[in-house]
C-alpha cells in the first residue's frame, strides 16, 4: 500500500483549530498531570504493573503506544487526521526521531488486543523524560482522548483505559527500517537474535500494564510477505500481528 500524499483540507484545518482549543481549555489539568505521571513512573511501572529487568546491552530509545481508538473514528476521519496533524506533530517534537502510525491488519496465533500501534524512536536513551514530559504533548494527547479515545473523559492517571505506553529497549538487528508492512511478534522471553527481526524488551510501562516482557519487529518488502513471516516467527513469541503503514515522515 502506498501512502497518497494529502493536502490539508479546509476541514481538516478546522478540525485541528477545534483541537488546539478544547486543549487550550485543560492545559493547566494536563500538564500537572503529566508531571505527576512522570515522578510515578521513574521507579515503578504505572499503576504498579510488572516490569522486565532492563538489559545493559539494550538502549531504551523506542517508546511503543498500543490502543484501539473509538468505534467511529474511521468514519469521521481517523487516518486523514494521522497523516496530516498527529505524524507531522510528534515528528516535531524535541527529542522523537522518528514516529510512525500502525495499523494491526490481521493476527495469527495471538491475543493482541488492539487496532493501532505507533513505534516512536527517541535521539537517544535519555530523551524520555524530555518526550513525555513536553506540555505541548500532553495537551496533544488530551485533545487526542477527547476526539479519538474510547473513554473521552478519562483523566491522565486514567489514560490506561484508552492506550498503553511502554519504553523498550533495543536489543538487536537494524532500526529504522523504512516499511510498509511489518510483522509484529510479541513474547514473555528475550527472542533470539536473527538478521530479519529487530529484537526489543519492554522496559518500563510509562502507561498501563506490560502484557508482554518482549518483542521482535520483522519488517516486510510487501504484504505478501505476512504470512511467510507468521509461519516462521521465532519460537519464543507466541503470535504475529500484521501491521501496516497509515503514516510515516518517510511518505
Amino acid at each position: 500500500m502506498k501512502n497518497e500524499k494529502l493536502n490539508l483540507s479546509s476541514k481538516s484545518t478546522q478540525l485541528q483549530k477545534h483541537n488546539v482549543s478544547r486543549r487550550s481549555a485543560m492545559a493547566s489539568g494536563a500538564i500537572a498531570t503529566a508531571a505527576a505521571m512522570l515522578n510515578n513512573t521513574a521507579n515503578a511501572a504505572h499503576h504498579g504493573s510488572h516490569n522486565a529487568g532492563v538489559q545493559a546491552s539494550g538502549s531504551r530509545d523506542l517508546m511503543l503506544l498500543v490502543y484501539t481508538p473509538r468505534e467511529d473514528s474511521n468514519q469521521r476521519g481517523y487516518e486523514e487526521w494521522l497523516q496530516t496533524i498527529d505524524n507531522p506533530f510528534f515528528n516535531k517534537i524535541d527529542g522523537i526521531k522518528h514516529y510512525v502510525n500502525w495499523r494491526v491488519s490481521s493476527i495469527s496465533d495471538c491475543a493482541f488486543p488492539y487496532t493501532h500501534f505507533d513505534t516512536m524512536f527517541l535521539d537517544n536513551s535519555d530523551s524520555k523524560d524530555k518526550v513525555w514530559g513536553n506540555t505541548d504533548l500532553a495537551n496533544f494527547a488530551q485533545g487526542w482522548t477527547e476526539q479519538w479515545g474510547r473513554y473521552p473523559k478519562a483523566t491522565a492517571e486514567e489514560m490506561q483505559s484508552n492506550y498503553s505506553v511502554y519504553l523498550c529497549s533495543h536489543l538487536s538487528g537494524d532500526k529504522y527500517v523504512k516499511s510498509e508492512n511489518v510483522a509484529f511478534m510479541p513474547a514473555n522471553q528475550a527472542i533470539t537474535p536473527s538478521e530479519k527481526i529487530q529484537t526489543y524488551e519492554v522496559s518500563e510501562a510509562i502507561v498501563g500494564d506490560i502484557r508482554f516482557k518482549n518483542f521482535g519487529l520483522s519488517f516486510l518488502e510487501n504484504s505478501n510477505d505476512y504470512n511467510w513471516a507468521a509461519s516462521n516467527r521465532p519460537s519464543e513469541s507466541y503470535g504475529a500481528a500484521h501491521g501496516t503503514i497509515i503514516a510515516s515522515p518517510d511518505a
